[in-house]
């Protein structure tokens, strides 16, 4: 049962309201609306919030209302049969930004999570396959790479994305393009004429990965990669982490029984004598191109992460 299937639709009245929690630092109200729609209320500060930054997507419409008492935004979902996600859409803005006191802070930190939900609806919910899992689980370990050895911003982290490397610096233009081998790493698999084409200094970084059972030794899920990062990470960056795990797809429950291995990263220096195909070195009739890189002779190209 979700909690709109008790709320009448309203007559007579724009909106009709129910209390989601009974304290905390702001009102959060589950909402319908004349047309039936479903979604969630919050009490702001509309000068603090410009929904002009928020994601354009058919699912959602996110609005500011004025009254004499209050300023609401309201974020209602079109799509009834999108309850059961919606309703988890709703908690998650509660749990991850209610306790942020200043407004200001609120205001950008809710709506970087409504867009991190917006990406998520545009992309379309798929389950993560194992080898997703490999790929995301290495990408997160190499986070704390990137901001406590390369001294990098976590926004760097660009992957889920859908961009051309996992990780870029503007401030630097360093690119890391992260990849997962198999346990005794032999070749990597390159998807695209863009994934090795960076104007500035590109690595690609190898992790030996494998799935494995629970009892293994060294087993991790990406909910223990995920608490890790937590630790270290202050609550900003750490959000910005979840944002783009929503985009990513991932799903604690579907996950959390899927143990895996992540060895320690090879590091190569992608030059211009790296071996790659790009759309700087096939014909311009080439559009999209994927292949398999051997590791074995790259000797000169390893470096240091």
């Amino acid at each position: 049962m979700s909690p709109w299937d008790n709320l009448q639709t309203p007559v007579g009245s724009q909106f009709v309201l129910k209390s989601i929690l009974a304290q905390g630092e702001r009102l959060w109200s589950w909402a319908k609306d004349t047309n039936s729609n479903i979604g969630i209320a919050i009490e702001c500060r509309a000068e603090l919030f410009d929904t002009s930054k928020i994601e354009k997507t058919k699912e959602f419409i996110v609005e500011i209302h004025n009254s004499q008492s209050s300023q609401l935004l309201t974020i209602l979902c079109t799509n009834y049969e999108y309850k059961d996600i919606l309703e988890k859409f709703c908690l998650d803005l509660v749990r991850e930004t209610n306790e942020i006191a200043d407004d200001l802070s609120f205001s950008v930190a809710l709506k970087n999570r409504i867009n991190a939900w917006c990406h998520f609806f545009k992309l379309g919910r798929k389950k993560l396959k194992h080898n997703q899992v490999l790929g995301l689980a290495a990408e997160l370990i190499f986070i704390d790479k990137w901001i406590f050895s390369l001294g990098e911003d976590v926004d760097g982290w660009v992957g889920p994305l859908n961009n051309s490397q996992d990780f870029v610096s503007t401030k630097t233009q360093l690119a890391c393009e992260i990849k997962v081998s198999d346990w005794e790493p032999v070749s990597v698999y390159i998807s695209s004429l863009e994934q090795l084409n960076f104007q500035g200094t590109l690595k690609l970084v190898v992790y030996p990965g494998k799935i494995v059972d629970k009892g293994d030794e060294n087993a991790l899920n990406l909910t223990s990669v995920i608490l890790n990062l937590k630790a270290k990470l202050n609550p900003q960056d750490f959000l910005s982490v979840l944002n783009k795990l929503i985009v990513a797809g991932y799903e604690e429950k579907e996950t959390e029984d899927i143990y895996f291995n992540i060895g320690s990263p090879l590091g190569f220096d992608v030059r211009d004598d790296f071996p790659k195909i790009t759309n700087n070195n096939v014909h311009k009739n080439i559009i999209d191109c994927s292949y398999k890189l051997l590791l074995k002779d790259l000797e000169q190209f390893r470096s240091n992460i």
